[in-house]
């Protein structure tokens, strides 16, 4: 994936604190772990985890988003959906190919703001 510009970052869905000690030294994490601020931002992302359906009515457990060079979401996985998913491998770097032959929207905002 990092060939592709892709990198992979993880967000406990409670407080982070202790996320480290509880994933323990096994395996090792081959990706960054988000500690400072990463109920806030579990919160926001989990207004982008709802299901279709019956399952709208609760957010998911887990839930994966490929996020573009300029910081938006362009797409998302639940673990479970209907259709090909990211646990495919190949389905992912699909997306990745095709998000990395798109021109940028415009220039980048100066300042993240919500």
């Amino acid at each position: 994936m990092q060939a592709l510009g892709a990198e992979v970052i993880a967000v406990p869905l409670g407080d982070g604190a202790d996320i480290i000690r509880r994933l323990g030294a096994e395996p090792p994490m081959l990706f960054p772990v988000i500690t400072d601020g990463a109920a806030d931002i579990a919160t926001t992302y989990r207004l982008l985890s709802r299901g279709l359906g019956p399952a709208a009515a609760a957010p998911a457990l887990h839930a994966e988003f490929l996020v573009d060079r300029q910081g938006y979401v362009r797409a998302r996985w639940l673990p479970g959906s209907p259709g090909p998913g990211w646990d495919t491998m190949q389905t992912l770097v699909d997306q990745l190919l095709l998000l990395d032959k798109e021109a940028p929207a415009g220039p980048a905002p100066d300042v993240h703001v919500h």
